[in-house]
């Protein structure tokens, strides 16, 4: 069983208790400040599972699945199979794809997802590389974004604090904490979609017709 390391609960319910504090904020000036990062804390309990690839022969992996916290198996890789779909894209339509996703998954608007492209451009930047915490200009993000209303920028980060991707500074003045799991510069996104069989639940007709209808 590979080791999965300890976690500090702690850390984890300080995070927790941030991300809950924003969900539903609708204003920007309700989006409390704060002095230290509310992400980096639990970042040692980024996922609560881990998933250790076996093999992916004719594009089917099966994996097994144990909990962080307690290195327990919960799932053997005999329980488990991924259907997996490997394309190569540019560029432009990689940043789509990830940006998507992150819409459906968190429910953000255009607005939102735009102001997170900018969010993004700026991480980029050489004075930026590594940091946790950057200026974000706001006449700059609504050039980038091609606004000229400064009310959909704090829009847009409103709907990110709230969704749990940057928190407010308490200084410098307009300066956010960026989690770091979400501010993704990367090559390669893999979706799971995880379907789990009721065993409960009747089945409609028999299934072997039905495959072959």
């Amino acid at each position: 069983m590979e080791n999965t390391g300890s976690v500090n609960s702690s850390n984890i319910n300080n995070t927790e208790k941030y991300l809950d504090s924003v969900k539903n904020i609708e204003k920007f000036s309700e989006a409390p400040e704060m002095q230290k990062s509310p992400f980096l804390p639990a970042m040692v309990s980024a996922f609560e599972m881990t998933r250790k690839v076996l093999h992916a022969d004719n594009k089917i992996a099966a994996v097994d699945i144990y909990d962080k916290n307690t290195g327990e198996l919960v799932s053997s890789a005999e329980e488990n199979r991924i259907f997996v779909n490997k394309q190569h894209v540019d560029k432009k339509k990689f940043v789509k794809i990830y940006y998507d996703r992150l819409s459906i998954m968190f429910n953000l608007s255009k607005t939102a997802i735009k102001v997170f492209g900018y969010i993004m451009d700026e991480l980029a930047e050489p004075r930026n590389i590594n940091q946790h915490c950057i200026y974000l200009n706001i006449q700059d993000a609504m050039e980038w974004c091609e606004w000229r209303a400064r009310n959909m920028v704090y829009t847009g980060l409103t709907e990110l604090i709230a969704a749990g991707f940057i928190a407010r500074a308490s200084k410098p003045p307009n300066h956010y904490w960026i989690d770091p799991k979400t501010a993704f510069n990367g090559n390669r996104v893999i979706v799971l979609q995880e379907y789990i069989k009721d065993e409960n639940k009747e089945l409609g007709g028999d299934l072997y017709d039905d495959l072959n209808n």
